[in-house]
């Protein structure tokens, strides 16, 4: 269930995100609304997946999901050559706050 709710919740803050620098910005700024979003996505994914499922490996579990999607993306048409290790690097950056965080916290259910 919290892998699930995680998976949901990160692909959700990704459209959200993209969907708002699609509305502000062009160009290859969106490539950095893109990265920063991926890494929102870890972080809020992986909290919500700690949350529910009180397991802090589920918080990776997310991260990778979130990875192989991307993948998928930047295979589906060009990106600049930094887009893929600094999206990776914010997406593993979201999920180790994302579990310091979720350290604190105890599980919903």
């Amino acid at each position: 269930m919290g892998i699930v709710a995680g998976v949901f919740a990160g692909g959700l803050t990704i459209a959200l995100v993209e969907s708002l620098g699609h509305a502000v910005t062009d160009g290859q700024t969106l490539f950095i609304v893109a990265a920063v979003g991926l890494g929102l996505a870890a972080f809020i994914g992986g909290l919500v997946s700690r949350k529910l499922s009180g397991h802090g490996f589920t918080v990776w579990v997310i991260a990778g999901a979130l990875g192989c999607l991307s993948l998928i993306n930047v295979f589906s048409f060009t990106h600049p050559v930094w887009f893929v290790p600094v999206a990776f690097a914010l997406l593993a950056a979201g999920a180790a706050v994302s579990l310091w965080i979720g350290k604190t916290q105890e599980a919903i259910v």
